[in-house]
């Protein structure tokens, strides 16, 4: 409770804090990780997600060849962002407070997959 009371004072004074915002949403989260899982194995393609595991990264996501598909296709688009605010794939913090394995992969995999919400 001590780290989420922290990290949500500390997200709400400066926003660009991530290692605050992926604090507060890792401490706060566990009902809806658990909400995600349950959908996510009732799911064919959620299962095989749950169980390969798959990661994104700069190897997986090559932004320099991203960048050169068409506009407006996903691909030019991630990039683009990723380019814009300086954002390496790479980069996204561990997932420290979840206990649970699988819950903390899915946190990861939604720390990953945010960019492309954007």
């Amino acid at each position: 409770a001590l780290i989420a009371a922290f990290s949500a004072v500390k997200a709400l004074e400066n926003p660009h804090r991530a290692d605050m915002v992926a604090a507060l949403g890792e401490t706060t989260g566990r009902v809806a990780l658990a909400r995600l899982r349950a959908r996510m194995r009732a799911d064919p393609v959620g299962s095989r997600i749950l169980v390969e595991r798959p990661v994104i990264t700069s190897t997986s996501m090559d932004v320099h060849r991203l960048a050169h598909l068409p506009d407006g296709t996903l691909g030019r688009e991630y990039a683009r962002f990723m380019e814009a605010h300086g954002f390496d794939a790479d980069a996204r913090a561990d997932v420290r407070f979840v206990d649970d394995e699988e819950l903390a992969y899915i946190m990861l995999r939604y720390r990953q997959g945010h960019d492309f919400l954007h």
